[in-house]
């Protein structure tokens, strides 16, 4: 097909008496063309036929083409991730009342600039402001960076390059700690720490997103995502969100399974936040 449009449409002015043609007028498409006519063909087809009006026709055809591959592929495959719309795990979440967050997770990366690292994925939470607004309010906070404080020359203070400090393998993932990093720092948007607000929902299966503590009505910054049922911390940890949905948790499991070492069950790897923010 190409061969013949080029035939059809291009007039090579090549003397009279040539071996490509004997006269200016272009024969019909369905006219047998001699061998040196098929040799110019193939030399338009690898590009080595350095005709001006070839090389424009052939732009404008590859041109056309990949438009309409373009269109092709957008009209009969999926739609690109930026024009899908919104969530419709997200959206159901705020249809409930509730406020959705993120944390996207790498493992390793730099210590200094806090950069770096290789991906594991993104963490979806849907938090249960209704059941739990002050709790709720104090984690979403840190995910976006509202927060400010003197403590931090009233820079946006967060979860954006903390880590997952705990990781027990069949039990949760704990992070939050962004003072020290390793479990012993304590901070709210309310002061050094809060009371524990309710005890409504329950460590009743995988994915509970719950405020750790050091005892009673100290809750600060610190939180764990649970592997698996853990009812034996009902009554003891305000539960105040869940994992949104299965490739959340998929990145969850992803986390569980990073090395450990030490009494601490310290990540071999730091398993860091890289981002994170509401949806």
């Amino acid at each position: 097909i190409i061969r013949s449009s080029f035939i059809r449409v291009h007039r090579f002015h090549q003397p009279r008496g040539s071996t490509i043609h004997n006269s200016r007028r272009y024969r019909p498409s369905g006219v047998t063309t001699d061998r040196p006519q098929r040799v110019v063909a193939v030399l338009l087809l690898v590009g080595r036929y350095h005709h001006p009006v070839a090389r424009k026709q052939s732009s404008r055809m590859a041109t056309a083409a990949a438009a309409s591959a373009a269109t092709t592929t957008v009209s009969s495959g999926a739609l690109p991730q930026q024009l899908q719309g919104p969530d419709p795990a997200v959206m159901e979440a705020v249809n409930r009342g509730n406020a959705v967050v993120f944390f996207d997770v790498v493992l390793g990366g730099g210590k200094e600039d806090k950069s770096g690292g290789s991906p594991l994925g993104r963490i979806k939470l849907e938090l249960f402001v209704k059941d739990c607004p002050k709790t709720c309010e104090n984690f979403r906070q840190f995910c976006t960076g509202e927060y400010t404080s003197s403590q931090f020359n009233q820079q946006p203070a967060g979860y954006k390059g903390s880590t997952f400090h705990r990781i027990i393998k069949d039990f949760m993932i704990q992070g939050g700690d962004f003072i020290n990093g390793d479990g012993t720092g304590k901070l709210s948007i309310y002061g050094p720490s809060f009371p524990d607000e309710n005890f409504t929902h329950k460590h009743d299966g995988p994915g509970i997103l719950s405020a750790a503590n050091s005892g009673p009505n100290s809750n600060g910054c610190q939180f764990f995502i649970t592997c698996k049922k853990a009812d034996w911390l009902d009554g003891k940890h305000c539960v105040f969100g869940r994992v949104l949905d299965a490739e959340s948790m998929l990145t969850v499991r992803k986390c569980e399974a990073v090395p450990v070492s030490g009494g601490q069950n310290k990540p071999r790897m730091p398993v860091r936040i890289s981002q994170c923010g509401e949806l």
